[in-house]
């Protein structure tokens, strides 16, 4: 996992609150986001693959409902390498790379690990007992902060910028757990000619 918080305060409520966030349209923002990263660094922009993206939402889904984050599904509840998950889902047989990241629903600074409870049910927090409140992502500073992890990050920095990746999907859930802050998932798989 790319980010880990230290939650100050009790357990939230049994009925979890949701954040209203399209999961979609942070996806549509990441593969955007990438193919203009990789531009913006003289590198050829990437074609989006409806099949691609139904193979990244499913593993998305995967992840946040079997509560595991791995590249390889160690439980076989979905295929097991993301290129066993692309043939499954009928794609071509290609060099396939991947990137995965979980990160929190609020704008935190990627290093700071101490988020104090507000409000359980509305999903409230603070950096400090009496601090202001931490706003959460939008779906395009959720997009933003998702593309900033994988490239600070050397291995997923490699696999987006690969010179011989062509396409791109993506995917993205929201995970709410009683107990945790909601956490955005992410993946993105990337294709050769």
């Amino acid at each position: 996992m790319i980010f880990s918080l230290l939650l100050h305060g009790c357990l939230f409520n049994a009925s979890i609150q949701k954040i209203p966030l399209a999961s979609h349209t942070i996806s549509d923002h990441v593969c955007q986001l990438s193919s203009d990263t990789r531009a913006q660094l003289k590198r050829n922009t990437l074609i989006r693959d409806p099949q691609l993206d139904i193979t990244a939402q499913r593993y998305a889904n995967v992840l946040k409902n079997h509560n595991f984050f791995a590249h390889n599904d160690p439980r076989w509840f979905a295929p097991k390498t993301p290129l066993d998950r692309v043939l499954a889902s009928g794609g071509e047989y290609r060099t396939t790379g991947e990137n995965l990241a979980k990160i929190p629903i609020l704008q935190i600074p990627l290093r700071h690990n101490s988020v104090y409870i507000v409000d359980r049910e509305k999903h409230l927090y603070t950096h400090s007992p009496n601090g202001n409140i931490i706003p959460f992502h939008t779906t395009r500073s959720g997009a933003e902060a998702l593309i900033e992890s994988w490239m600070n990050s050397p291995p997923h920095r490699e696999t987006l910028l690969h010179h011989k990746m062509k396409f791109i999907g993506c995917g993205t859930a929201i995970q709410y757990q009683r107990g945790h802050i909601p956490m955005i998932i992410s993946v993105q798989l990337l294709q050769t000619q």
